[in-house]
């Protein structure tokens, strides 16, 4: 019976986990980029939804995911290691 239980909350669990990888990674990628974006002229800055409520109703509108979410999603997140 537990393996029935298990099975059942996978096959549950499975199209939500197959919509978040399929919506997150572009809109996750992003906003650790923009974080990392700091050398930036200000008209740049402006529209980084890091330094400017403008740039989270642009995030938003492009991303179609809440900028709380990916506030959330990367509050846990460290330096960045190395970039291009």
């Amino acid at each position: 019976q537990d393996i029935n239980t298990a099975c059942g909350k996978a096959v549950r669990s499975l199209p939500a986990c197959y919509h978040l990888q399929r919506l997150l990674p572009g809109p996750l990628n992003d906003a650790r980029a923009l974080r990392g974006c700091q050398d930036l002229d200000e008209e740049m800055q402006r529209l980084n939804p890091w330094h400017s409520q403008e740039g989270q109703a642009l995030f938003e509108s492009r991303h179609g995911v809440s900028w709380n979410d990916m506030q959330a999603l990367t509050a846990t997140d460290g330096n960045s290691s190395s970039s291009f």
